[in-house]
């Protein structure tokens, strides 16, 4: 992140200067820095196995979000580095859509009301933020996207 904020701050200076009319990388940098939290707080929750009973319900679904999700980030990160506007986040939102029914299915059959507190605050905090991380997902392709339009160096007059 500290190389990411330099390379924002020397835009922002060749901004101001008017050696580039491309676009303000800032809204990326946020997006990216909500996207590390987004990361960190599911890393926390996944620090312990989940329960048992809830496992073998949403195992399936947690795979398909870490493959899509890494296969999205990955595109993403070759389509800004190469100025094109990024993938759609299709599969990733599929991903997400199956999580959440998973859960919903879980909720209905009770799985969740038997767990000890702590256990069930875990698998209801990875929720939000997968949650939270759809949200940033969408954010993410939206910059990039205003990237890959706004790109470019500022042209000399003839």
């Amino acid at each position: 992140m500290r190389k990411l904020d330099a390379v924002g701050k020397e835009a922002e200076h060749e901004r101001r200067s008017r050696l580039t009319e491309a676009a303000d990388p800032e809204p990326l940098i946020r997006t990216l820095r909500r996207l590390r939290s987004d990361l960190i707080i599911i890393a926390r929750t996944a620090a312990e196995p989940m329960a048992e009973p809830c496992r073998k319900p949403l195992e399936a679904s947690l795979a398909e979000i870490t493959a899509a999700t890494g296969s999205f980030f990955r595109a993403t990160g070759e389509a800004l580095a190469s100025g094109r506007d990024p993938p759609a986040p299709t599969a990733v939102f599929g991903a997400f859509d199956g999580y959440a029914a998973a859960m919903a299915e879980l909720r209905r059959s009770g799985l969740t009301q038997a767990l000890p507190g702590e256990e069930a605050g875990r698998i209801f905090a990875l929720g939000f933020a997968l949650d939270q991380l759809r949200g940033h997902v969408q954010d993410l392709m939206s910059r990039a996207g205003e990237l890959a339009d706004g790109g470019g160096t500022k042209k000399e007059n003839a």
